[in-house]
């Protein structure tokens, strides 16, 4: 799952964007472009630089049907610096015992009368996340290593269609190779996600050794074979360029995962929860655009 693996427990840790204007080095409640955008956007205008044109923000101002998200954003984000600006001001107020009059409320799901630590509502999420998770792990075994014959070892033929961006330069041509190592671990019940999430991709990675030597993934149309993949199981988000399909399976192999496998990977749903409030998970982070209900996903799985 991308968030837990560049969470410093997998891949390693990216640097992190600002939710707001994507820059590197800050985030979005000390994004410095906020105010200069709410001067604009406070009077319903559209926010623009010093020559008239309107300001490119991160995802925003390219098109004109992101002008509504742009907005909300900049006015929810702006209203949360304010805030923490006259808190701020407001610090030397404190109690018998010399801390700060804070009003806490649980990260996860916003009550007011515990944190997210002790959320009973990130609890039973997080419960019928490892249930989703075992159904579908054990569901994606069966079809596609049991049925299918998909595992390291296994003899597949792909089919490969150079391409350059949008144009194809060639006629796509049949290649023989061998499945070399398949990402198991990494892979949860939003491999099946109908289309990328940024936080939640969980892609399928087939590397497969080819008759001339190279190594490759397959990225193209899993999905369309495999009824237990959605098209959120695509190894890279687009797929322009060298693109590689699974034709058959000519000689399966039965790669054996146990329940060990069916059971594991569950730091990456509590990472998920860590992260990401009960809202974003349902619509996505501010900067996302039509991000997957990832709750109504796992409960159509648990």
């Amino acid at each position: 799952m991308r968030i837990h693996e560049n969470n410093g427990t997998g891949y390693g840790r990216n640097a992190s964007a600002c939710g707001y204007c994507r820059k590197i080095g800050h985030n979005q409640y000390a994004c410095p472009q906020i105010k200069k955008d709410w001067a604009f956007w406070k009077d319903y205008r559209i926010p623009v630089d010093k020559g008239g044109n309107i300001t490119r923000t991160g995802w925003y101002g390219a098109y004109p049907d992101t002008w509504g998200k742009w907005y909300e954003h900049c006015r929810n984000t702006h209203t949360i610096i304010i805030a923490r600006e006259e808190a701020a001001k407001k610090k030397g107020t404190t109690t018998l015992q010399g801390k700060p009059k804070v009003k806490r409320s649980c990260g996860f799901c916003g009550g007011k009368d515990h944190n997210r630590r002790k959320c009973p509502k990130m609890e039973g999420f997080l419960k019928d996340c490892y249930a989703a998770n075992i159904k579908w792990r054990k569901a994606a075994y069966k079809e596609l290593v049991l049925e299918g014959g998909l595992s390291v070892g296994s003899a597949v033929t792909v089919k490969h269609t150079p391409r350059t961006w949008y144009h194809t330069d060639k006629s796509p041509v049949t290649i023989n190779g061998i499945i070399t190592h398949i990402n198991w671990d990494t892979l949860t019940v939003f491999t099946a996600l109908e289309k990328v999430h940024e936080d939640a991709h969980s892609p399928i990675r087939i590397k497969v050794l080819l008759t001339d030597g190279t190594s490759i993934v397959i990225n193209h149309h899993l999905h369309k074979k495999f009824g237990c993949l959605g098209e959120g199981c695509r190894p890279d988000r687009y797929t322009y360029g060298e693109q590689y399909s699974l034709e058959t399976v000519v000689a399966p192999a039965k790669q054996l995962l146990g329940e060990e496998w069916v059971n594991g990977y569950k730091g990456a749903f509590e990472t998920l929860t860590k992260k990401r409030t009960y809202e974003q998970l349902q619509t996505g982070m501010a900067s996302q655009w039509g991000s997957p209900d990832l709750v109504k996903h796992i409960e159509g799985w648990k």
